[in-house]
């Protein structure tokens, strides 16, 4: 697989990314491209295909191609394309004014790459605003040209790094998903390959460090100014080849040479002119954006109302995602038209099968109204269908579907809510406890009345509203949450992929031993311990500050490596000595939290996984031949749900009230 890169959220995607992968290699020819992705009629074609055979460009591409390869500065490259760029827009597309259009070269052999740019002003005004684009801060983006090298210096060590930000194939790669490659006979050393073989989930794909790169480049022009899609050109010695980029896919042209096929070049360029305000992926709902987040204004329309919301964007986001494809969440703070402190929030969810966070809310607070005030305060929510309201366009292509005839499709959900306090903001111990114990009866009524699993618990979604200075703890962030039955199992979905497994540092053991376990309810309560463990460690109350970043005790529950996080959180559960090595770490002010919560917390999950391995020990050895474990294990009809009752909501609460 070259272009296609797999979302987060499951397996069953692969059947497919195949048939993603199969048109990648067809292709979509230059004429169909611009027909389906930049929407230009066939009677524009024809007209740009006319003019392109009444005047001779092939020299003033030669000469264009001939500065690419030269040896120019960062200034001669911009000023070659924009040359470039001049004469064809002027000459072809006959516009009185031309389109102002920044570049950021990087003078480097390899493959230049081309993105549309973005309005300095308001999105329905054409002319753009040249601002400098250091290479650390992408969101000035406007249109870049990012030129990268295909050789492999540092590749083997930055890969799977790269990999996983950049493009986020797999959000966490199973400890065999690293690039194998195949080790030389002989010490001498041998060049590298161009391209590497990753293992995701049973199935190898191929995936070149170009197309890794090309993917990062593009996640970073899509997180810029959160564009709905981006289109590429990559150019490749006399080679172009036409990208497109959304939260479900991404699409390639066949390659073509623009010198022999001048005619396709004019023609890619032309609808990148005249078709830049409505295809070039913008955020519709922004304004007056001048490449700043602060100040940017969103309008949405109230679907009940029809009157026009409007959210102005008060600083940074507060979290952008490093994906390429799938959720690709972005969340803003902006204030209301009354002023008030809110929070935007764009996930990209999907469209056929899952139910939306905001619906989900919606359903417990209606089965369960009593935990209100410890649930997102909703202040405006919609969901925008990607094909009939955002007109994504892959859309216009035909539809490709997998072999059960489910198209993977997402849409775009707004949900503005009241911004909230994260939890290490509590002023003391006690108010962290009363926000914690509030939060974990919240989950636990959502569950059993509201028939809703959280699945995603985690130290940014504990957080708490005060209310006459009184501290009300509140579960955020169902993003990853589903129904469940009466019986609390997760409900199937007609055609929905796979379950999402939470936030990696805060995984249950069963959840990173195998991938396809079913999600328990005793999971989110595990994920709950491990917050404590991780808070005692990170935050500093006294303060109001936490760290980010794992300390080296706990960096493997960090290291997105599923064998070694799993089995760094059994030996702090079940040895003496990696506990002590946790424990002593902990701040003084969390002594308290430690004696009487995180001690017996750690218990019952020991108890209960070793309970949990002598059940299978017994089944494939026989109680006969093991009379050890007889003491412990006693229930043939061992309940997996609870860890043979060793882990239970009440024996939870139990130690966090006792």
């Amino acid at each position: 697989m070259s272009d296609y890169y797999e979302s987060t959220e499951s397996s069953e995607q692969l059947d497919l990314l195949q048939t993603l992968d199969d048109l990648s290699c067809s292709g979509l020819s230059v004429e169909r491209w611009v027909k389906y992705i930049f929407g230009m009629s066939m009677a524009e074609i024809a007209l740009v295909r006319s003019r392109a055979r009444t005047r001779g460009m092939k020299r003033r591409l030669r000469q264009f191609v001939d500065a690419l390869s030269g040896e120019q500065g960062h200034i001669g490259l911009q000023q070659s394309f924009q040359d470039l760029w001049n004469a064809i827009v002027q000459d072809f597309c006959r516009e009185d004014t031309c389109p102002r259009f920044p570049i950021l070269a990087q003078r480097s052999k390899g493959t230049i790459v081309l993105t549309p740019a973005a309005p300095d002003r308001d999105s329905s005004d054409l002319s753009l605003h040249a601002v400098p684009l250091p290479e650390d801060k992408w969101r000035y983006a406007v249109c870049s040209v990012q030129a990268y090298m295909h050789s492999f210096v540092e590749a083997e060590k930055d890969y799977k790094n790269t990999l996983r930000d950049a493009t986020n194939v797999c959000n966490r790669l199973q400890s065999k998903s690293t690039p194998s490659r195949a080790k030389p006979k002989s010490s001498k050393r041998k060049p590298q390959k161009t391209t590497y073989y990753i293992t995701v989930l049973s199935r190898e794909f191929r995936v070149s460090c170009d197309d890794i790169r090309l993917g990062a480049l593009a996640q970073r022009c899509m997180s810029a100014t959160y564009r709905m899609h981006v289109c590429l050109m990559s150019l490749q010695g006399v080679d172009m080849t036409l990208h497109y980029y959304d939260p479900m896919g991404s699409i390639r042209s066949v390659p073509f040479n623009i010198i022999e096929r001048s005619e396709d070049l004019l023609l890619v360029i032309w609808a990148m002119c005249n078709r830049l305000r409505t295809q070039a992926g913008f955020n519709p709902f922004q304004y007056n954006t001048a490449g700043e987040w602060k100040e940017s204004q969103f309008v949405f329309e109230d679907c009940d109302t029809k009157e026009e919301l409007v959210f102005v964007a008060t600083d940074e986001p507060l979290f952008v995602s490093g994906e390429l494809l799938g959720r690709r969440s972005l969340i803003l703070p902006v204030t209301d038209a009354l002023g008030r402190i809110l929070v935007l929030k764009f996930p990209w969810v999907l469209g056929d099968s899952s139910v939306p966070e905001t619906e989900l809310i919606k359903e417990i607070l209606r089965l369960a109204p009593e935990i209100r005030k410890h649930l997102p305060d909703l202040q405006f929510s919609r969901v925008y269908d990607s094909d009939t309201d955002l007109h994504l366009p892959q859309f216009a292509l035909p539809p490709l579907e997998d072999e059960r005839g489910y198209r993977w499709k997402r849409d775009l959900l707004i949900a503005v809510t009241t911004h909230y306090h994260h939890l290490w903001t509590a002023r003391s111990l006690q108010e962290f406890k009363k926000i914690f114990i509030e939060i974990v009866e919240c989950h636990h009524v959502a569950y059993e009345k509201g028939r809703v699993l959280h699945r995603d618990i985690s130290w940014t979604n504990l957080m708490f509203d005060r209310v006459d200075d009184i501290p009300i703890g509140i579960l955020n962030d169902w993003d990853n949450s589903t129904n469940v039955d009466e019986s609390g199992d997760i409900k199937a979905i007609q055609g929905a992929l796979g379950g999402a497994r939470g936030t990696f540092v805060f995984m249950a053991i069963d959840l990173l031993r195998n991938r396809n376990h079913e999600h328990f309810y005793r999971h989110d309560l595990e994920s709950f311990f491990y917050v404590l463990v991780w808070a005692a460690i990170h935050f500093n109350l006294k303060e109001g500050t936490h760290t980010e970043i794992a300390h080296p005790v706990l960096a493997q529950w960090a290291a997105d490596a599923d064998e070694e996080a799993w089995q760094s959180k059994m030996s702090f559960l079940e040895n003496f000595e990696a506990g002590e090595a946790v424990f002593n770490l902990m701040g003084a002010e969390f002594d308290e939290l430690n004696v009487t919560w995180i001690l017996d917390l750690r218990e019952i999950f020991a108890d209960g996984y070793g309970a949990f391995e002598d059940h299978h020990e017994i089944k494939s050895c026989g109680a006969q031949e093991v009379p050890s474990l007889r003491v412990r294990y006693s229930d043939p009809a061992f309940d997996e749900k609870t860890l043979g009752g060793h882990v239970t909501f009440e024996k939870f609460m139990d130690i966090l009230k006792g």
